[in-house]
């Protein structure tokens, strides 16, 4: 009787351990079809040391023909129902495509040899090349990738400050000087500006861009110092770097919480690539630019906000979330101009000359000028009553425009 008891109990740990051993395997087992680990499931991903979140990671098992692949992308948000809670019941979603983990690929799809759940190796794209090494199960995939580099290194490593403003004796700012902030903009058609009546000249666009960013409307420390754009971007944006592995970083004020504190973005925000001697495509982590911003509205305790006015830009803008943003750039010795041009801006300003063509929003802009605070603000409000009507025609007219930053190298 005691010797078939032991024989039970020893049947019993058997059985236990065999369990054990089959959960031990279900967790070490690679998955045997296509399978997506995102953030919220399963992916846990890096890229030279810094974590990157809103990423989808697809796992193909190996056939008899080819490799096992892991294929890395942006994961699709739904933008209208990130904003804030900004969405209401009867805007349709806007779902956008992100962009993907390496800079220059919304996707890329890595050959891997897996044993025993892990996989190591190097691989290359069209604008990069990099190492990877990770840790598959059915449960989940940690997957870290190295030594990231831009093939095209023109602009790796350098680090650029904001031109400053020049001013002679009289504080007045030298001609020829390159201003921070690069704005031209030219139409073919101007304005008529009624200065008395029966009294009217026409001034250039150009004209009246240069005396919006003289005008002092940037509220800087200490607190009744108010700047002109032009002198305020400098102690905004401190400096920017293009880094080897395709980051873009900046050091700049942070003023929202109401100081010129500078402080430095994180890795895998903005990210870049060299397409050509003219042209960097910009990627932009959306998803914590959205969070972010999202966090600072309800903080600001602000309303919905209704999307459909501004669906069509959204969706001719969107796609360029996930291919880039075309950034022109032209370089003479220290010096680097980087700016949007006219055929990335006019979709945006026709719709913008379609809304002020609408007298409702005529008389709101003409109401904000009127109240505004600022006295010198206050003082434009008659010509701007003229102007404001013939503000589509001259948007409309646009035959130039370049808006951007003027760099001078700090390193």
């Amino acid at each position: 009787m005691k010797k078939k008891f032991i024989y039970l109990f020893a049947a019993i740990c058997s059985m236990s351990l065999m369990t054990a051993c089959d959960e031990d395997d279900d967790n070490v087992k690679i998955p045997n079809s296509e399978t997506t680990f995102t953030t919220e499931e399963g992916l846990i991903l890096a890229v030279n040391g810094e974590p990157m979140v809103g990423k989808v990671a697809t796992f193909t098992p190996a056939t008899a023909s080819s490799k096992a692949t892991i294929s890395l992308s942006g994961e699709a948000l739904d933008l209208s129902a990130l904003i804030g809670g900004s969405k209401a019941d009867n805007q349709p979603s806007t779902m956008v495509q992100t962009c993907g983990v390496i800079p220059g690929s919304p996707e890329v799809t890595i050959p891997v040899d897996v044993l025993d759940g892990e996989f190591s190796g190097s691989y290359e794209t069209d604008y990069c090349t990099f190492n990877y090494a990770g840790e598959i199960s059915k449960k989940s995939l940690e997957i870290a990738l190295s030594n990231v580099e831009l093939k095209n290194k023109k602009l790796s490593n350098t680090t650029w400050k904001l031109s400053e403003i020049e001013r002679n004796d009289w504080g007045d700012t030298i001609s020829g000087v390159a201003d921070p902030v690069r704005l031209i903009w030219e139409s073919s058609t101007d304005f008529d500006i009624e200065l008395a009546p029966g009294w009217a000249i026409q001034m250039p666009l150009a004209n009246i861009i240069g005396i919006m960013t003289q005008m002092p409307m940037v509220p800087i420390e200490p607190a009744d110092t108010v700047l002109g754009l032009q002198e305020a971007m400098p102690q905004l944006l401190k400096q920017v770097s293009f880094e080897a592995d395709g980051n873009i970083r900046a050091i700049y004020a942070d003023v929202a919480n109401g100081s010129l504190t500078p402080v430095e973005s994180p890795a895998n925000l903005a990210q870049y690539v060299v397409k050509d001697n003219n042209t960097i495509l910009v990627f932009l982590n959306i998803q914590n630019i959205i969070y972010n911003a999202s966090q600072k509205s309800k903080a600001a305790g602000d309303g919905e906000l209704d999307l459909s006015a501004v669906m069509q830009v959204l969706n001719t803008y969107l796609p360029y979330v996930k291919n880039g943003v075309p950034v022109e750039y032209t370089m003479t010795g220290d010096n680097m101009s980087v700016f949007l041009n006219k055929d990335f801006l006019m979709p945006i300003i026709s719709v913008g000359a379609s809304l002020v063509a609408q007298p409702s929003v005529q008389q709101l802009i003409l109401d904000a000028v009127k109240n505004s605070d600022d006295e010198t603000l206050q003082s434009f409000a008659p010509m701007m009553e003229s102007m404001i009507p013939q503000l589509p025609a001259v948007l409309n007219g646009t035959s130039r425009i370049e808006i951007g930053l003027n760099l001078e190298k700090a390193n």
